[in-house]
């Protein structure tokens, strides 16, 4: 018996398989390595929220870049002030550049840095959640970002503005296809 490892090229596509066993002779797709999404910029604002004070709203902005399908993406959202709990999981449209492809469409969520959400704040300790969706499928990446983490810095100062920024040039967040 040998158990010589085998790599077939088949559509474009890698298949390995592993013999003589039955149980190991089906063959399986390998999946695709697909780079890295690359956050350009991350800003994260909140207001006083004194009365008579201006803005009123607290935000969040990112760009993000997506070296497989060469595009670069905007993404925005605002809440009211005092109201973060309105926030988690709502899912945002981002923006594409102009050399997208036709049908792709890109949005985001706010996601509590844990699952029981302790110690998560939209302004500096949560987790952004990117979905793609192409005419080849879904591609998604969740990243963690926070004071903690080391990626981002500001400070809230003692009128009670707040603003965070990405920290770092080379924050890269992992793509991967949705199998569905």
């Amino acid at each position: 018996m040998f158990s010589k490892i085998l790599l077939l090229a088949f559509s474009g596509t890698l298949l390995a398989a592993a013999a003589p066993s039955a149980a190991s002779a089906s063959l399986q797709p390998i999946r695709p390595v697909l780079a890295p999404l690359q956050i350009l910029t991350l800003t994260t604002f909140a207001p006083s929220g004194r009365p008579n004070s201006f803005p009123t709203e607290s935000s969040v902005n990112i760009s993000a870049s997506d070296p497989n399908s060469n595009t670069v993406i905007a993404c925005a959202t605002k809440w009211p002030v005092f109201e973060d709990a309105t926030i988690w999981n709502r899912i945002n449209p981002c923006s594409e550049s102009s050399g997208a492809a036709k049908g792709s469409r890109w949005t985001f969520q706010l996601l509590t840095p844990t699952a029981s959400g302790n110690g998560a704040s939209p302004l500096w300790n949560f987790r952004v959640h990117f979905a793609h969706e192409t005419e080849k499928g879904l591609y998604a990446a969740t990243g963690k970002f926070g004071v903690e983490d080391g990626n981002l810095s500001g400070l809230c100062s003692a009128s009670g503005v707040c603003s965070f920024v990405l920290k770092g040039d080379n924050v890269t967040v992992p793509l991967y296809k949705v199998e569905r």
